[in-house]
């Protein structure tokens, strides 16, 4: 967690470095696989958490994709950019 916080911020002379629309889509899409995932794995004692987290995922991605598209995103380039 303090690793990917830590890459949010720029140098202290330029101040807080925010991730753009679409890092922020992708940064939904991978958390919406590893709770999909999650689900999938989920013992039956953990399967209400699983469904918490899964939803809780799936909120957060239709944010991400509005947030983009009231940006202006309207390609969809790979992750790394390309």
């Amino acid at each position: 967690m303090m690793k990917s916080l830590a890459r949010l911020f720029a140098p202290e002379d330029e101040g807080p470095r925010f991730p753009s629309p679409l890092e922020q889509f992708w940064a939904a899409v991978e958390e919406l696989r590893q709770a999909r995932e999650g689900f999938e794995l989920a013992r039956p004692e953990d399967v209400d958490l699983a469904c918490a987290r899964l939803g809780m995922a799936e909120v957060a991605f239709s944010a991400a994709l509005r947030r983009a598209r009231a940006e202006g995103v309207r390609a969809w380039p790979g992750p790394g950019g390309g």
